[in-house]
């Protein structure tokens, strides 16, 4: 686990934080708290009091809502340097989605009790900008929300693909994913047949190869312009 101030860099040099005197910064990051969970994971649910704000170092997480049938949906997925957690945040109120870790993720976290007491001390520019980077987080991630809601299953598969690729090496080309086809489907809400009729697709495009427990990516870039083709058909 990581605790030095090198590791809170990446917090401190949020948009959030832009343009805020340095003392108030300073008072920031000595209330900073690490934070590190395991694999599917749940770091908040829907109900809870929305207690913290998290920033993301390692590995993705998802943000999900539940059908009354207790049926998992994935609304979007947060990769680092982002935050989550802020919509609640701001006003104290209960969460309206559950966040769950998809990898071993770590990242910092500040409670609204610390914020709020170091926010007082902020000047009147320093709120605007704060706020406005929250509201501009809320309409992105509205947009991937919407975006995933309007995808097909297939493309729902193609993307969680490239994000678990995403969150080892977002640079490198090609990639091997460690996963079920049932974990994958539990992951998107699908069958296990569902998952491989759209592997066995991906397949004859050569652009995945699946065997036991493993996904084969030769080409990740390929792969994204596969996705945004199929999105616009």
């Amino acid at each position: 686990m990581f605790e030095n101030s090198t590791d809170k860099k990446f917090v401190l040099n949020a948009d959030i934080f832009r343009g805020i005197e340095p003392k108030i910064i300073e008072e920031i990051s000595e209330r900073l708290i690490s934070f590190s969970f395991h694999d599917d994971k749940l770091i908040y649910e829907q109900g809870d009091i929305s207690s913290s704000l998290y920033f993301l170092s390692k590995g993705v997480v998802d943000i999900c809502a539940f059908s009354l049938q207790g049926k998992e949906f994935i609304l979007y997925s947060v990769k680092p340097p982002q935050f989550f957690g802020h919509v609640g945040f701001l006003d104290g109120d209960l969460r309206e989605s559950t966040a769950i870790a998809r990898s071993y993720v770590e990242g910092f976290s500040i409670k609204r009790s610390d914020f709020m007491s170091v926010l007082e001390k902020i000047e009147y520019t320093g709120w605007i900008s704060i706020l406005t980077a929250l509201c501009q987080e809320t309409r992105k991630l509205n947009v991937l929300a919407q975006n995933n809601a309007l995808l097909s299953p297939y493309a729902k598969v193609i993307e969680k693909i490239i994000n678990l690729c995403e969150q080892t090496s977002p640079f490198q080309k090609n990639h091997m994913i460690n996963i079920s086809h049932e974990k994958l489907g539990k992951m998107l809400d699908l069958t296990r047949e569902s998952i491989n009729k759209y592997l066995s697709a991906l397949e004859k495009e050569d652009l995945v190869f699946k065997s036991r427990g493993v996904l084969s990516i030769p080409d990740l870039p390929k792969l994204r312009l596969y996705k945004e083709r199929i999105i616009h058909d």
